[in-house]
């Protein structure tokens, strides 16, 4: 299966259980292992980033891939290469990797001339391993198929009690003028090493009960 670096978003890139075979024992501690990502032609198109070695684990690495790394890398299929080169272990390993937009599920429909509740839930921080409470660095906003943006963004609120869940009730106000159809949600999350961008589909359209 094919790994999955997120655009526009902090990835966590990880190569685990290095292993020298000729002692059987792990690589722990080096400061020579790196990930870099090229095309399928080997042109490359991130340059190597150092992986840190995670403490008491066996051979165990890790970085983290500011979204800016992938700001000019389009989507599209790449190698991640990992190159290891320590205490006699010379190790090339391509992986492929999909460049994608974080795309989840459906938001459903918004009611056109309705106030609707705007959800993200379950904010988590794979680093720390933690949920993300109490932030004002969560944002929504409306955006049209093609990115163009419809309202600007809303600060969602943390629900008091709840694991890194927030919302924001949208005023019918919002959709004033917006016309009916497929667009977009676009989450923005930026508060404590945490820097997430998702986008989810939404149709708008008239809300007719049953």
């Amino acid at each position: 299966m094919a790994k999955i670096l997120d655009k526009d978003n902090d990835n966590i890139v990880r190569l685990n259980e290095i292993k020298n075979n000729a002692t059987s024992e792990y690589v722990n501690s080096s400061s020579n292992v790196t990930a870099r990502l090229t095309t399928l032609a080997g042109v490359q198109v991130v340059a190597a980033q150092s992986l840190t070695y995670i403490a008491g684990s066996d051979g165990n690495y890790d970085s983290t891939w500011d979204t800016s790394l992938l700001s000019n890398v389009a989507l599209g299929r790449y190698y991640l290469e990992y190159v290891v080169a320590e205490g006699g272990l010379d190790l090339l390993l391509k992986v492929t990797t999909l460049v994608e937009e974080r795309i989840v599920g459906t938001g459903g429909v918004l009611g056109k001339d309705n106030d609707n509740i705007v959800k993200l839930l379950g904010i988590y921080n794979n680093r720390s391993k933690l949920y993300l409470n109490n932030s004002s660095n969560v944002t929504a906003k409306l955006i049209e198929m093609d990115g163009t943006e419809v309202f600007t963004a809303r600060t969602l609120s943390f629900v008091s009690g709840s694991n890194g869940d927030y919302q924001d009730i949208w005023d019918k106000s919002l959709l004033t003028g917006v016309a009916r159809g497929r667009y977009r949600i676009l989450y923005s999350v930026s508060e404590a090493g945490v820097d997430l961008m998702i986008k989810q589909p939404v149709y708008i359209d008239d809300r007719i009960a049953a």
